[in-house]
């Protein structure tokens, strides 16, 4: 059986998912800062710096993410503070539950 489906994430799903799993599920607002750190220390593969995979990127890896997501309307963005709306938390969810097996909604 190929599990491939359920548990590759794009970086995108990895940032909501990160949001999500920072909030406990709750719209919680981040630092920039924060999610940086937080993203690289959880996925450092994913969200290091070109050439230094000791290093966070904080530009367009996660800056360019957050802000298409809040024209989507999944985040809220205010002075560079973060945090999901309804859509985003219930796009997070499902993510969650594609994470660990099970299909979301």
């Amino acid at each position: 059986m190929n599990s491939d489906s359920k548990t590759t994430m794009t970086r995108g799903d990895k940032i909501l998912l990160f949001l999500y799993e920072y909030g406990k599920g709750e719209k919680m607002r981040v630092r920039y800062e924060d999610i940086v750190a937080g993203l690289f220390k959880k996925y450092p593969t994913d969200f290091h710096l070109k050439g230094y995979p000791e290093y966070p990127d904080s530009g367009d890896l996660i800056h360019k993410p957050l802000y298409d997501f809040k024209k989507k309307g999944l985040v809220n963005a205010e002075s560079k503070i973060f945090s999901l709306t309804d859509r985003g938390l219930e796009q997070a969810a499902q993510l969650v539950g594609r994470k660990s097996g099970g299909g979301g909604k």
